[in-house]
């Protein structure tokens, strides 16, 4: 499980699903800055005794180089891995508007053997076939699947979906001079979930992604935001202060853009962190 900030937020909701993981921060597992801690787990992975080994990058990542990595891992195990592909997930309500905003995500498309267009709910058909046709630009031998809340994991395990080929070695892009600013705010006052949306909305056009547990009322709550939607779950997961992950578009420059919007939005005193 990996996650470009340092605080995990995806990896106590899996685990609440009684899955054993590992889990990678600060950065993506395909960059050097944490291309042999990835390494390493592969390899601690291996001595289990597994069916399947899911490996969820972060959404920036780039895997343009997992079958350099895979190469290195089964030189250092009984029993190498076979690779069976690369699933991309896209989000049918913000591929159009970021695609060629981010480089990673056409990269992850080219990699891809099967692409999930999923929350296709959320769009009309026009913007589906057209999502399709750009995908099918991108890369036109992966296999398209449209979904919304897609379940139907076990109709994937076991398939080749790679046909025995890893994707073409390139240098990928996640490189620790180009790995974007990530933050976290922490507080321990109690918001209404409303105004709490309302920030994040303020600084989502800085953003790629803001997702964290927070509490309102008398419930914690898990936030996840990009682009114009954000997104409130009820949970059990209680931290000692409400915590919101930030990763930035713009660089160091978010933190005056947070701070601002804060300010704007509520009376009561947070903390940033870096990283």
């Amino acid at each position: 499980m990996n996650e470009f900030g340092k605080v995990s937020i995806d990896g106590p909701i899996l685990k609440k699903n009684n899955m054993e993981m590992i889990e990678l921060t600060r950065g993506s597992i395909f960059c050097s800055c944490l291309t042999m801690a990835f390494a390493d787990a592969l390899i601690d992975m291996a001595d289990k005794d597994l069916d399947y080994l899911i490996i969820e990058s972060s959404g920036l990542a780039d895997p343009s180089n997992i079958g350099e990595i895979l190469g290195g891992v089964s030189q250092n195990i009984d029993s190498p891995y076979v690779y069976s592909g690369s699933i991309t997930v896209v989000d049918a309500s913000q591929f159009l508007s970021s695609y060629e905003e981010v480089e990673t995500i056409v990269k992850q498309i080219e990699c891809s053997d099967l692409t999930l267009i999923n929350k296709v709910d959320l769009v009309d058909g026009e913007s589906v076939q057209l999502i399709k046709e750009k995908i099918l630009q991108i890369n036109p031998d992966t296999e398209l699947v449209e979904t919304s809340f897609f379940k139907e994991i076990e109709a994937i395990l076991g398939r080749d979906l790679a046909k025995g080929k890893y994707p073409e070695l390139r240098a990928s892009l996640n490189t620790p001079e180009n790995k974007p600013k990530t933050m976290s705010i922490n507080f321990t006052e109690n918001v209404e979930k409303e105004q709490l949306k309302s920030f994040i909305k303020a600084i989502m056009k800085s953003a790629f992604r803001v997702k964290g547990f927070v509490q309102s009322g008398e419930s914690w709550w898990e936030v996840h935001g990009v682009g114009d939607c954000v997104d409130f779950y009820e949970t059990d997961r209680q931290l000692e202060a409400s915590t919101l992950v930030i990763i930035s578009k713009v660089g160091p420059e978010i933190i005056r853009t947070v701070d601002a919007a804060w300010k704007g939005h509520f009376d009561i005193s947070m903390k940033m962190v870096n990283g």
